[in-house]
């Protein structure tokens, strides 16, 4: 057994401030051992999600990750890797141009959202691929920010803003409303912006309802979203359109040293970071590391 292994691990990482590594609302079967440059982490995959979970087992098993790049590091606290081409990549090479394979059936839960320490599978935007199919590699794991109550509001008030600018655009197009157009417009030239907000808040009021009774969809954050949010980071926009089939249950400390790192165009890292090796772990080796980690926290 890899006791010196594991004993390191242990005492080199920042024990885990959340609860992840004994959160019962998701079992979790199977455990990777995930060696960075920067520190070891280890996942849980989720048995909700066998599709992906199963994959990226398979995926570990075989090596693919071993020297590969964790090539993006945003702002948001995302951390993003497992592009094959970025293995020996010179620095101009930059993620996007590869991850275009959509392989695996989506398993997208409400109830499983982009808190801290989720890692979740990377896809083609909506456009390319409307029905969420995710990358058969490329993998994210999230550390995310916090988020107010009305940094939510705001989110939801981007998300629907071209919907929203299309229906208030109808709307003042018809003569009986081409008079609140032209208010706005004077409160815009104006610079009267309090009169502009005012007004634009009960046009958009108004054009709501009519976007629900055509049948189109408005983005809105549901209360068990704003209720976790409240009281975790993340990343809240990315709910429902990424697959989520795991989380980091041990090195949460590692990702937030990777989320202090400095990046240059496309947010890749201003020096390389490389996934050194990924392990899946026996039962007799979790549990070790399990007893080891429940006995570190009691004293």
């Amino acid at each position: 057994m890899r006791n010196s292994i594991y004993l390191i691990l242990i005492l080199s990482s920042v024990f885990l401030s959340s609860c992840s590594l004994f959160n019962k609302g998701l079992k979790m079967d199977t455990y990777i051992e995930m060696k960075t440059s920067e520190g070891d982490i280890i996942v849980g995959l989720y048995e909700k999600t066998p599709i992906h979970s199963n994959h990226f087992k398979q995926v570990c098993e075989s090596n693919t990750y071993d020297s590969l790049l964790i090539h993006q590091i945003g702002p948001d606290g995302i951390i993003i890797a497992g592009d094959t081409a970025s293995k020996n990549a010179d620095v101009n090479y930059l993620f996007n141009s590869t991850a275009i394979d959509t392989s695996l059936k989506p398993e997208i839960y409400p109830e499983i959202i982009h808190t801290r320490a989720k890692i979740g599978a990377w896809r083609v935007d909506d456009e390319n691929n409307p029905e969420k199919y995710s990358h058969p590699t490329v993998f994210y794991m999230i550390y995310g920010v916090n988020y107010s109550e009305k940094n939510l509001k705001l989110i939801e008030t981007i998300m629907n803003k071209d919907i929203i600018q299309e229906y208030m655009d109808k709307y003042l197009e018809k003569d009986e409303n081409k008079h609140l157009k032209d208010s706005l417009d004077y409160y815009k030239i104006q610079r009267m912006n309090k009169d502009f907000e005012n007004l634009f808040v009960k046009i958009r009021d108004r054009v709501i309802p009519i976007i629900k009774s055509d049948g189109k969809n408005i983005f809105k954050f549901s209360d068990y979203q704003k209720t976790v949010y409240s009281e975790n980071p993340g990343i809240p926009y990315l709910d429902g359109k990424y697959t989520i089939f795991g989380e980091v249950v041990y090195g949460e400390d590692i990702l937030e040293k990777l989320t202090k790192k400095r990046t240059r165009i496309k947010y890749r890292p201003q020096r390389d970071i490389l996934i050194l090796s990924t392990k899946v772990l026996t039962d007799e080796e979790w549990k070790e590391i399990k007893k080891s980690i429940e006995k570190q926290r009691k004293n």
